[in-house]
């Protein structure tokens, strides 16, 4: 029985690379231990090519890869070539769950808190087909800590492994996250801007001009010198064919966006609360606190509501004949994050607005009164689809409509957009904050956190390592608690 951890930096390298029962994997394939050294094996070494064939599975695969649109839209940029590249994805994936079985893996840790990438979704199901469990580390922004989830189907399934893996409490972290809502402060932990990020459009154009340059001219000489360079090159990633775009795309989606954005900005309205002619009658009206896009908070984690508009068209269902509410994301007024394109033109546009519009939404510049629940404001329902708000709100002893699946979906204060039965008049109460709630939500978030979280040291869902001696230490012994439950047989299911 061998655990696998699906691609790894210099954190997990530095690690595990003498770990005899655990095998490395990244693009360019399979590190396996063979006697006191690490080697690195081809994907067509490890299987007979007549393993792979199944008719019935393929077609599933198909089927299945196919349904994360959303997530082909945002890495392959060559539509025309869809149907050919599902399915090369779903070979490659039959191919990699046979391995899979044949090297006895009997859980995979994913260097991912959820997957988002096309490389990630292809090795999802490989596991799924292979009956593995997938541990993805998911990056919370109470402490920023790893809080290991396990999945066995789709992102419906995920549930928080619950394993005691540190000495780490997370009540005081909790108790500042708390007190930084009650004066309308984002988290310390996401959602800061870095310096390199761009939302100036003339800036972000020349940016995108040399860079989509650089990025042809290169493609060109890979083209000329094929040859040349096949004999010469280390071996390259099996999932390069996965993230490939034409000449300029990021250009033209930049454009769209900035179209997007101006549209937006004519039709924004400064709404004051309570009482705005605006906003209409006094009744509780729905809004929506929109995700960036695109990302993983939208798609896979909202899955079939993983976007705005079928999430009003799903309001609309369920009886709500009102004006829907609006606040973009502010992040999507950014072209440029940590120095690549956002490509939020993909997922906002002037058409992407006009919808909206169409549907009865009007869109707002600022979320009426303290979100938090620290003034008074009573006229606005938030809907989110696995928004950081719905905990901020909790914590104060709000409701919050949540129509994803996020990994706190069972905290007291989250209300499961799938569980209303009717919208048609909305419950007085969620407007009201109640002192249990704020408590209950208080115990759910630190009993859940403290003791089964592990420290970041590799950087997972921000990018930075941590390399101090204490934090690689604590990494280690905790990430080694992590190995010991999963390597237990008799560890609950």
């Amino acid at each position: 029985m061998k655990i696998l951890i699906f691609f790894f930096n210099d954190v997990i390298k530095d690690a595990y690379w003498d770990h005899d029962d655990v095998i490395l994997f990244n693009g360019k394939g399979w590190w396996i231990r063979n006697g006191a050294s690490r080697e690195l094996v081809p994907q067509q070494d490890l299987i007979e090519n007549d393993e792979i064939f199944s008719d019935g599975l393929y077609q599933n695969l198909i089927e299945k890869l196919r349904a994360w649109g959303p997530t082909w839209a945002r890495w392959c940029g060559r539509g025309d070539q869809q149907e050919l590249l599902l399915r090369k994805a779903a070979l490659q994936c039959m191919s990699i769950s046979l391995v899979l079985r044949n090297l006895n893996i009997s859980t995979c840790i994913m260097h991912t808190g959820l997957s988002h990438h096309l490389d990630s979704v292809i090795f999802e199901y490989a596991c799924e087909f292979a009956g593995i469990d997938r541990i993805y580390l998911y990056s919370q922004n109470i402490s920023g800590r790893l809080l290991p989830l396990v999945q066995n189907g789709s992102i419906k399934t995920r549930l928080r492994l619950g394993a005691t893996l540190s000495d780490f409490d997370e009540t005081d972290n909790t108790i500042r996250f708390i007190d930084r809502t009650k004066v309308n402060l984002p988290p310390e932990i996401g959602g800061m801007d870095s310096h390199s990020d761009i939302d100036n459009f003339w800036r972000a154009l020349l940016h995108v001009l040399s860079v989509s340059a650089i990025k042809s001219f290169r493609r060109l000489l890979s083209i000329g010198y094929y040859k040349f360079l096949s004999h010469r090159s280390k071996p390259g990633d099996i999932f390069s064919y996965l993230y490939n775009q034409y000449p300029f795309q990021d250009l033209f989606q930049i454009i769209q966006q900035r179209q997007g954005l101006h549209y937006l900005n004519r039709h924004l309205k400064a709404v004051e609360c309570p009482d705005s002619s605006f906003v209409g009658s006094n009744t509780p009206k729905l809004l929506i606190l929109a995700h960036y896009q695109p990302e993983a908070s939208s798609f896979p984690e909202g899955w079939e509501y993983g976007n705005h508009i079928d999430i009003v068209i799903a309001i609309r269902s369920k009886g709500y004949n009102g004006n829907v509410f609006y606040k973009e994301h502010p992040a999507s007024s950014l072209y440029v994050i940590e120095s690549s394109t956002t490509r939020v033109g993909m997922c906002r546009s002037r058409n992407y607005y006009e919808q909206l519009g169409d549907l009865g939404c009007k869109f707002i510049k600022d979320t009426p009164g303290n979100k938090y629940g620290g003034a008074s404001c009573d006229t606005f329902m938030p809907i989110t689809i696995v928004g950081t708000v719905a905990i901020e709100r909790a914590l104060n002893g709000l409701c919050t409509i949540v129509v994803g699946y996020p990994w706190f979906r069972e905290m007291p204060g989250v209300i499961s957009f799938s569980e209303i039965k009717s919208l048609e008049d909305i419950d007085p109460s969620w407007m009201v904050p109640n002192p249990a709630i704020a408590e209950a939500a208080f115990d759910f978030m630190v009993n859940e956190l403290s003791n089964k979280t592990i420290t970041n040291a590799p950087g997972i869902g921000n990018g930075v390592q941590l390399t101090d001696e204490d934090s690689l230490r604590s990494f280690r012994v905790e990430f080694d608690a992590l190995l010991s439950f999963l390597f237990n047989p008799d560890r609950p299911k």
